[in-house]
């Protein structure tokens, strides 16, 4: 995997909005202007929506960052399906924002997200362009929305990293996507979902967390 390009932007997912803002802050080229802030979604993991550089007069491309908290239509692994009261609020909090890109983090499958997309054109909000990544063994993955065209998809799934002598896979991968915004320029946009809070028996969660992002920086 490349290292971050100048025109690049990197998507996590955090519990915090502070975590978030300074994240951004630190990774992002300092010509662009940035804003960072949460939108409270009851217990979703907060939503976060990133302003970038400034294109022509008076235009904005508005990128926003979203963990829909296990989005599933069935079972999988344990996991229960979404809702339909969720998975409205969902849709609720992206009509809100009506970002022009959207990372998007623990959607269940490309069924999932494509259904996401259907109900929010029915609202009048539409993304013509998505990427998901392709995760074995996993039920929940990363994807993204654009109005914009995506002229580049790659899935990183089987990078690995070394922690305690063994080798590790992040088990949500990292999805990798250029997309043609207006005025004849790219962007690529990294979308990542690293180890949560929640303990595990095999690591420390924190050392998990700190190598997958070191990893997505590589």
């Amino acid at each position: 995997m490349t290292g971050l390009l100048k025109r690049s932007v990197v998507l996590l997912s955090w519990t915090a909005g502070a975590k978030v803002k300074k994240t951004l802050d630190s990774i992002l080229p300092m010509r662009f202007p940035r804003r960072c802030f949460p939108v409270p979604l009851g217990l979703f993991l907060l939503c976060n929506t990133l302003l970038l550089s400034q294109l022509q007069a008076g235009e904005l491309v508005s990128l926003a960052s979203f963990n829909v908290e296990n989005y599933l239509l069935n079972s999988d692994q344990g996991r229960s399906p979404k809702s339909h009261v969720a998975r409205r609020a969902v849709e609720k909090s992206l009509l809100c924002m009506r970002a022009d890109v959207v990372a998007l983090q623990e959607i269940g499958s490309e069924k999932a997200l494509l259904e996401l997309k259907l109900d929010l054109g029915a609202e009048s909000l539409s993304y013509p362009h998505h990427a998901i990544t392709k995760t074995p063994d996993s039920p929940i993955h990363v994807a993204l929305l654009s109005r914009f065209p995506i002229t580049h998809v790659a899935h990183h799934v089987t990078n690995v990293f070394v922690l305690y002598g063994r080798a590790f896979r992040p088990s949500r991968g990292f999805l990798e996507v250029d997309i043609e915004i207006p005025a004849q320029k790219k962007l690529k946009v990294f979308v990542a979902h690293l180890k949560s809070k929640r303990p595990v028996g095999y690591g420390d969660q924190w050392d998990i967390r700190t190598r997958e992002a070191l990893l997505l920086r590589s």
